[in-house]
Protein backbone atom coordinates (compact mmCIF):
# COMPACT_ATOMS: atom_id res chain seq x y z
CA UNK A 1 0.00 0.00 0.00
CA UNK A 2 1.29 3.35 -0.97
CA UNK A 3 1.88 5.52 2.00
CA UNK A 4 2.08 9.75 1.33
CA UNK A 5 4.61 11.15 3.87
CA UNK A 6 6.27 14.39 3.19
CA UNK A 7 5.79 14.87 0.16
CA UNK A 8 6.58 18.77 -0.30
CA UNK A 9 9.43 17.92 1.93
CA UNK A 10 10.60 15.69 -0.68
CA UNK A 11 10.06 17.77 -3.22
CA UNK A 12 12.18 20.51 -1.85
CA UNK A 13 14.90 20.05 -4.92
CA UNK A 14 12.01 21.09 -7.79
CA UNK A 15 9.86 23.62 -5.92
CA UNK A 16 9.50 26.55 -7.92
CA UNK A 17 8.94 29.03 -5.85
CA UNK A 18 8.05 32.74 -6.00
CA UNK A 19 7.42 35.70 -3.76
CA UNK A 20 5.90 38.46 -6.34
CA UNK A 21 3.45 39.49 -6.49
CA UNK A 22 2.98 37.55 -3.39
CA UNK A 23 4.54 33.95 -1.65
CA UNK A 24 3.29 31.21 -3.75
CA UNK A 25 4.98 27.62 -5.12
CA UNK A 26 4.33 25.42 -7.76
CA UNK A 27 5.40 21.53 -7.56
CA UNK A 28 5.47 19.41 -10.56
CA UNK A 29 4.75 15.22 -10.33
CA UNK A 30 3.54 15.77 -6.95
CA UNK A 31 2.20 12.36 -6.32
CA UNK A 32 3.28 9.48 -6.86
CA UNK A 33 3.29 7.91 -10.21
CA UNK A 34 1.88 4.59 -9.72
CA UNK A 35 -1.50 6.67 -7.92
CA UNK A 36 -2.10 9.30 -9.73
CA UNK A 37 -3.97 7.54 -12.66
CA UNK A 38 -6.07 5.58 -10.11
CA UNK A 39 -6.90 8.90 -8.29
CA UNK A 40 -7.89 10.16 -11.95
CA UNK A 41 -10.30 7.49 -12.70
CA UNK A 42 -11.36 7.16 -9.52
CA UNK A 43 -12.58 10.86 -9.37
CA UNK A 44 -14.43 11.23 -13.14
CA UNK A 45 -16.69 8.15 -12.15
CA UNK A 46 -18.26 10.46 -9.19
CA UNK A 47 -19.78 13.07 -11.36
CA UNK A 48 -23.06 12.60 -12.70
CA UNK A 49 -25.78 14.92 -13.69
CA UNK A 50 -27.23 15.40 -10.41
CA UNK A 51 -23.33 17.09 -8.94
CA UNK A 52 -23.44 20.71 -8.41
CA UNK A 53 -22.64 23.28 -10.99
CA UNK A 54 -21.01 26.49 -10.23
CA UNK A 55 -18.97 29.35 -11.63
CA UNK A 56 -20.72 28.64 -15.17
CA UNK A 57 -19.52 25.20 -16.06
CA UNK A 58 -18.06 23.34 -12.86
CA UNK A 59 -19.53 20.18 -10.89
CA UNK A 60 -18.40 20.36 -7.47
CA UNK A 61 -17.97 17.90 -4.87
CA UNK A 62 -17.28 18.96 -2.17
CA UNK A 63 -14.45 16.99 0.36
CA UNK A 64 -17.46 16.70 3.58
CA UNK A 65 -19.79 15.24 1.09
CA UNK A 66 -21.86 12.32 1.55
CA UNK A 67 -20.36 11.50 -2.16
CA UNK A 68 -16.66 12.30 -1.42
CA UNK A 69 -17.06 9.69 1.47
CA UNK A 70 -18.32 7.43 -0.36
CA UNK A 71 -15.52 7.77 -3.01
CA UNK A 72 -13.16 7.26 -0.21
CA UNK A 73 -14.91 4.08 0.72
CA UNK A 74 -14.51 2.63 -2.90
CA UNK A 75 -11.50 3.93 -3.85
CA UNK A 76 -8.02 2.96 -1.70
CA UNK A 77 -6.20 5.58 -3.51
CA UNK A 78 -8.71 8.58 -2.38
CA UNK A 79 -8.55 7.95 0.77
CA UNK A 80 -4.98 7.62 1.11
CA UNK A 81 -4.70 10.89 -0.53
CA UNK A 82 -7.47 12.41 1.35
CA UNK A 83 -5.66 11.29 4.53
CA UNK A 84 -2.48 13.27 3.77
CA UNK A 85 -4.07 16.91 2.39
CA UNK A 86 -6.24 17.05 5.40
CA UNK A 87 -3.49 16.08 7.79
CA UNK A 88 -1.45 18.19 10.57
CA UNK A 89 1.72 17.14 8.58
CA UNK A 90 0.39 18.73 5.12
CA UNK A 91 -0.41 21.96 7.15
CA UNK A 92 2.78 22.16 8.66
CA UNK A 93 4.76 21.37 5.70
CA UNK A 94 3.20 24.28 3.73
CA UNK A 95 3.39 26.59 7.14
CA UNK A 96 7.37 25.85 7.31
CA UNK A 97 7.98 26.73 3.38
CA UNK A 98 6.52 29.85 3.23
CA UNK A 99 8.07 31.17 6.83
CA UNK A 100 11.09 29.90 5.25
CA UNK A 101 11.11 31.77 1.78
CA UNK A 102 8.93 34.44 2.97
CA UNK A 103 9.31 35.21 6.93
CA UNK A 104 8.62 38.90 7.00
CA UNK A 105 5.64 38.27 4.84
CA UNK A 106 3.89 35.15 6.79
CA UNK A 107 4.83 37.22 10.15
CA UNK A 108 2.79 40.32 8.86
CA UNK A 109 -0.29 38.21 7.51
CA UNK A 110 -0.41 35.25 10.02
CA UNK A 111 1.61 36.18 12.84
CA UNK A 112 2.52 33.45 15.52
CA UNK A 113 -0.33 31.01 16.44
CA UNK A 114 -0.63 27.43 17.52
CA UNK A 115 -2.70 25.57 14.81
CA UNK A 116 -4.68 22.20 15.57
CA UNK A 117 -5.65 20.47 11.91
CA UNK A 118 -9.21 18.68 13.20
CA UNK A 119 -11.96 17.02 10.79
CA UNK A 120 -14.94 19.16 12.81
CA UNK A 121 -17.21 18.83 9.68
CA UNK A 122 -18.78 15.91 8.29
CA UNK A 123 -21.92 15.78 6.41
CA UNK A 124 -25.01 13.61 7.57
CA UNK A 125 -25.60 10.76 5.16
CA UNK A 126 -29.05 9.90 6.37
CA UNK A 127 -32.03 10.12 3.79
CA UNK A 128 -33.19 12.63 5.26
CA UNK A 129 -29.70 14.99 4.61
CA UNK A 130 -29.70 13.89 1.28
CA UNK A 131 -33.02 15.17 0.84
CA UNK A 132 -32.01 18.69 2.18
CA UNK A 133 -28.99 18.73 -0.11
CA UNK A 134 -30.90 17.44 -2.96
CA UNK A 135 -32.98 21.61 -2.76
CA UNK A 136 -29.49 22.96 -3.68
CA UNK A 137 -29.51 21.21 -6.84
CA UNK A 138 -32.69 22.91 -8.31
CA UNK A 139 -34.00 26.30 -9.24
CA UNK A 140 -36.29 28.00 -6.35
CA UNK A 141 -39.36 27.45 -8.92
CA UNK A 142 -38.38 24.02 -8.32
CA UNK A 143 -38.67 23.41 -4.45
CA UNK A 144 -41.57 23.99 -2.26
CA UNK A 145 -41.68 26.61 0.50
CA UNK A 146 -41.80 23.78 3.22
CA UNK A 147 -38.50 22.21 1.38
CA UNK A 148 -36.72 26.02 1.16
CA UNK A 149 -37.93 26.46 5.21
CA UNK A 150 -36.56 23.29 6.30
CA UNK A 151 -33.33 23.72 4.19
CA UNK A 152 -32.87 27.05 6.16
CA UNK A 153 -33.54 25.92 9.37
CA UNK A 154 -31.22 22.88 8.82
CA UNK A 155 -28.84 25.10 7.64
CA UNK A 156 -28.70 27.26 10.72
CA UNK A 157 -28.56 24.35 13.06
CA UNK A 158 -25.51 22.67 11.57
CA UNK A 159 -23.61 26.60 11.32
CA UNK A 160 -25.02 26.60 15.44
CA UNK A 161 -23.54 23.19 16.37
CA UNK A 162 -20.35 23.63 14.39
CA UNK A 163 -19.97 26.37 16.29
CA UNK A 164 -19.92 24.73 19.47
CA UNK A 165 -17.83 21.67 18.21
CA UNK A 166 -15.12 24.52 17.64
CA UNK A 167 -15.21 26.37 20.58
CA UNK A 168 -14.88 23.41 22.85
CA UNK A 169 -12.07 21.96 20.94
CA UNK A 170 -10.29 25.38 20.46
CA UNK A 171 -11.22 25.73 24.70
CA UNK A 172 -9.88 22.47 25.40
CA UNK A 173 -6.61 22.39 23.14
CA UNK A 174 -5.72 25.88 23.64
CA UNK A 175 -5.32 26.23 20.07
CA UNK A 176 -6.86 27.35 16.80
CA UNK A 177 -8.71 24.74 15.03
CA UNK A 178 -8.56 24.80 11.27
CA UNK A 179 -9.70 22.09 9.04
CA UNK A 180 -8.82 21.10 5.23
CA UNK A 181 -11.94 21.94 3.07
CA UNK A 182 -12.04 21.26 -0.67
CA UNK A 183 -13.88 20.33 -3.72
CA UNK A 184 -13.43 17.91 -6.50
CA UNK A 185 -14.52 19.86 -9.45
CA UNK A 186 -14.34 18.77 -13.09
CA UNK A 187 -14.90 22.24 -15.29
CA UNK A 188 -16.02 22.30 -18.76
CA UNK A 189 -16.19 25.54 -21.52
CA UNK A 190 -18.01 28.27 -19.63
CA UNK A 191 -16.27 28.29 -16.90
CA UNK A 192 -14.04 30.95 -15.33
CA UNK A 193 -13.43 32.78 -12.14
CA UNK A 194 -13.38 36.36 -11.94
CA UNK A 195 -10.03 38.10 -9.96
CA UNK A 196 -10.38 38.11 -6.52
CA UNK A 197 -8.49 37.04 -3.51
CA UNK A 198 -9.74 34.18 -1.06
CA UNK A 199 -11.90 34.51 1.53
CA UNK A 200 -11.41 35.70 4.89
CA UNK A 201 -10.75 32.42 7.01
CA UNK A 202 -8.87 30.66 4.18
CA UNK A 203 -5.50 30.61 4.93
CA UNK A 204 -2.84 28.30 2.91
CA UNK A 205 -4.78 27.52 -0.44
CA UNK A 206 -4.04 24.70 -2.68
CA UNK A 207 -4.81 23.66 -6.52
CA UNK A 208 -4.15 19.94 -7.61
CA UNK A 209 -4.51 19.41 -11.10
CA UNK A 210 -5.09 16.04 -12.25
CA UNK A 211 -6.01 16.86 -16.18
CA UNK A 212 -4.32 19.16 -18.67
CA UNK A 213 -6.68 20.96 -21.44
CA UNK A 214 -6.03 19.91 -25.23
CA UNK A 215 -4.81 22.97 -27.42
CA UNK A 216 -7.92 23.55 -29.36
CA UNK A 217 -9.57 25.92 -27.05
CA UNK A 218 -8.92 29.09 -24.74
CA UNK A 219 -8.89 30.03 -21.43
CA UNK A 220 -8.87 27.63 -18.33
CA UNK A 221 -5.32 28.73 -17.04
CA UNK A 222 -4.62 29.75 -13.60
CA UNK A 223 -3.82 34.17 -13.98
CA UNK A 224 -1.98 35.55 -11.02
CA UNK A 225 -2.21 39.27 -10.33
CA UNK A 226 -0.91 41.85 -8.60
CA UNK A 227 -2.46 45.28 -7.62
CA UNK A 228 -1.43 48.60 -9.60
CA UNK A 229 -1.79 50.54 -6.73
CA UNK A 230 1.82 49.53 -4.80
CA UNK A 231 0.61 52.03 -1.86
CA UNK A 232 0.11 49.17 0.50
CA UNK A 233 -1.82 51.52 2.89
CA UNK A 234 -4.25 51.20 0.12
CA UNK A 235 -7.12 48.44 1.23
CA UNK A 236 -8.20 47.17 -2.33
CA UNK A 237 -11.21 45.21 -3.33
CA UNK A 238 -11.55 41.89 -2.81
CA UNK A 239 -12.58 41.44 -6.50
CA UNK A 240 -10.85 44.12 -8.04
CA UNK A 241 -11.58 45.36 -11.88
CA UNK A 242 -9.14 44.64 -14.68
CA UNK A 243 -8.03 48.36 -14.52
CA UNK A 244 -6.83 47.74 -10.94
CA UNK A 245 -4.75 45.05 -11.34
CA UNK A 246 -1.98 44.13 -13.49
CA UNK A 247 -1.18 40.54 -15.05
CA UNK A 248 1.77 39.34 -13.79
CA UNK A 249 1.82 35.70 -14.94
CA UNK A 250 -0.04 32.05 -16.10
CA UNK A 251 -0.18 29.11 -14.85
CA UNK A 252 -1.20 26.31 -17.09
CA UNK A 253 -2.90 22.77 -15.71
CA UNK A 254 -1.03 20.11 -15.74
CA UNK A 255 -1.28 16.21 -14.68
CA UNK A 256 -0.47 16.34 -11.04
CA UNK A 257 0.82 20.02 -10.50
CA UNK A 258 0.51 21.38 -7.35
CA UNK A 259 0.23 24.96 -6.61
CA UNK A 260 -0.05 26.58 -3.34
CA UNK A 261 -0.23 30.14 -1.97
CA UNK A 262 -0.67 31.84 1.15
CA UNK A 263 -3.85 33.93 1.12
CA UNK A 264 -3.73 37.57 2.05
CA UNK A 265 -5.24 40.96 1.09
CA UNK A 266 -3.92 41.00 -2.30
CA UNK A 267 -3.00 37.39 -3.46
CA UNK A 268 -5.36 38.26 -6.67
CA UNK A 269 -6.27 35.23 -8.91
CA UNK A 270 -8.58 34.39 -11.57
CA UNK A 271 -9.87 32.33 -14.27
CA UNK A 272 -9.82 33.05 -17.72
CA UNK A 273 -13.08 31.64 -19.52
CA UNK A 274 -12.89 28.21 -21.12
CA UNK A 275 -14.00 27.97 -24.90
CA UNK A 276 -13.68 25.52 -27.49
CA UNK A 277 -11.87 22.82 -25.15
CA UNK A 278 -12.76 18.91 -26.37
CA UNK A 279 -11.69 17.88 -22.67
CA UNK A 280 -12.13 19.27 -19.41
CA UNK A 281 -10.14 20.18 -16.14
CA UNK A 282 -10.09 17.81 -13.26
CA UNK A 283 -8.76 19.25 -10.44
CA UNK A 284 -9.06 19.62 -6.21
CA UNK A 285 -9.05 23.61 -5.01
CA UNK A 286 -9.24 24.07 -1.78
CA UNK A 287 -7.09 25.27 1.82
CA UNK A 288 -6.49 25.20 5.07
CA UNK A 289 -9.51 27.36 6.54
CA UNK A 290 -10.12 28.55 9.93
CA UNK A 291 -13.12 27.17 11.53
CA UNK A 292 -14.04 30.43 14.00
CA UNK A 293 -12.50 33.62 13.63
CA UNK A 294 -9.77 34.34 10.39
CA UNK A 295 -6.14 34.23 11.34
CA UNK A 296 -4.99 36.54 8.27
CA UNK A 297 -4.86 40.01 9.59
CA UNK A 298 -7.20 41.45 6.67
CA UNK A 299 -8.71 45.25 6.80
CA UNK A 300 -11.39 44.22 3.95
CA UNK A 301 -14.06 41.57 4.77
CA UNK A 302 -14.71 38.69 2.34
CA UNK A 303 -16.70 36.01 4.37
CA UNK A 304 -15.78 32.13 3.86
CA UNK A 305 -19.35 30.41 2.87
CA UNK A 306 -19.14 27.20 5.21
CA UNK A 307 -22.66 26.04 3.88
CA UNK A 308 -21.62 23.94 0.88
CA UNK A 309 -19.47 22.20 2.92
CA UNK A 310 -22.19 22.13 5.95
CA UNK A 311 -25.09 21.08 4.18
Amino acid sequence: MIELKSLVEKSKDKIQYYKVPYPHFIIDDFLPDEMVDEVIDNAIAQFDDDTLVIHGNRKFIPNTSAVFQTLMEESSAWKILHRYLASQEFFNELKDNFYKNDTAFYKKMVGQHDILVKNLIKQKNSNFYQKLRSIRLRRVDQCSLKGIIAFKIFSILEAVKLKCRVVISEFVSQKKIAQMLFDLSLAGNGYKREIHRDSDNRVFVFILYLSELDDKGSGGDLRIYSSQNTDESTIMNTRPSKDEVRDVSSIKPQKNRLVVFLNSERSFHGVDKMEQYQTKRLFCYGSFTMLNKPLLKLRNSMKTEFSLHIL
